[in-house]
């Protein structure tokens, strides 16, 4: 519940001002380029400190070779609130692609998104005790920060990532796949019966984009909305399912950041003996 007291005396997260994101770039060849400076533009207002290369809230991705049909964006978009702690909580998104692919659409509003929960984290009255990283990423840009993290692995209590949200409304389910893999299962479970909805199957976590994360050790959960539509409107878009999925992932972040102890891999996990390394590695001897 320790979330739900510190959300509220803070700004409400609401499709409309997700949708407004949405509406300030429009969709088209030029949305990979102008997207990135749209963001650092917004995090800087909210009162996001920077955490890119000099002062700034972009780092390049270098070495980046992408198929000739789908040019990569070069850009990270770090932001960064600290906590009372040093450690931290991280939160990703996908960075859109140029064009107009079926695909570009939810990573933008899932960028929208956690826009969105950046900007209510940084006006929360109390902060949590873990600070928050929050990451806007083109596919390389996950290797780029796990090579070079803002905050050590062992010091990071998780990754949530939003991996895209279309826009056909609220759902009965979510989905957080990665979440029977780690002890973060059942304070899930518990935020799903809070806002009353089910878990559909943990299909598991795809090794690419964000598993950089995760083979660096952090517990891992990738977010998404559910397939059971509570009222389908397929005549236009239905910015609720943003909302509803910003306002859990949000939720769930404030209790991974206020947790006593550090999320971890299950036993018999491969990735466990390096979360257990990784946690190792900054203890105070």
């Amino acid at each position: 519940m320790v979330a739900a007291a510190a959300l509220a005396d803070a700004p409400a997260i609401t499709g409309a001002r997700v949708r407004a994101h949405l509406d300030a770039i429009p969709a088209g060849e030029d949305v990979s380029r102008l997207f990135p400076a749209y963001l650092a533009a917004q995090l800087g207002r909210a009162g996001v400190q920077a955490a890119g290369d000099d002062g700034t809230f972009f780092r390049s991705v270098r070495g980046a070779r992408p198929p000739r049909s789908r040019p990569l964006a070069s850009r990270l978009v770090v932001g960064w609130i600290p906590g009372e702690s040093g450690e931290a909580v991280v939160l990703s998104a996908p960075l859109p692609g140029p064009g107009a692919a079926p695909a570009e659409r939810p990573r933008a509003v899932a960028c929208a998104a956690l826009l969105e929960i950046a900007s209510v984290w940084a006006a929360l009255p109390v902060k949590p005790k873990r600070g928050a990283v929050f990451l806007f990423a083109p596919p390389e840009g996950w290797e780029r920060y796990a090579a070079s993290p803002l905050v050590a692995p062992g010091r990071t209590a998780a990754a949530l990532h939003l991996s895209g949200i279309a826009l056909a409304g609220r759902t009965a389910d979510l989905t957080i796949h990665g979440r029977e893999r780690t002890t973060l299962a059942p304070l899930a479970e518990h935020l799903a019966s809070r806002f009353r909805v089910a878990l559909a199957p943990d299909e598991g976590l795809a090794p690419s984009g964000p598993w950089a994360l995760a083979r660096a050790g952090i517990p891992l959960l990738e977010l998404a909305p559910g397939a059971r539509l509570l009222r389908p409107r397929p005549d236009r878009d239905d910015f609720a399912g943003a909302e509803q999925v910003a306002l859990f992932a949000l939720t769930l972040a404030l209790d991974v950041a206020n947790a006593q102890q550090m999320p971890d891999w299950k036993g018999g996990d491969p990735l466990r003996p390096v979360r257990t390394r990784s946690l190792a590695a900054t203890r105070p001897e």
